[in-house]
């Protein structure tokens, strides 16, 4: 595979796990019990689901530009 089939490939795979991170938060968004501002963890951590899924996404973001 050359070079610009590998790039091609990645970038794909980072498009589709994009679409699905934000498939995911905007299903959680509109669901019941307020999902997205649950703690992350069983500790009562400040850091939300919601926080989670935002990193993933922006990461997920700058690495497809």
């Amino acid at each position: 595979m050359n070079t610009q089939n590998t790039t091609n490939l990645h970038n794909d795979t980072l498009s589709d796990l994009l679409c699905d991170a934000i498939d995911i938060r905007n299903a959680l968004r509109f669901s019941k019990g307020n999902v997205l501002n649950k703690s992350k963890d069983n500790d009562d951590s400040d850091t939300t689901i919601g926080d989670c899924l935002n990193n993933i996404i922006e990461t997920l973001e700058e690495l497809y530009n």
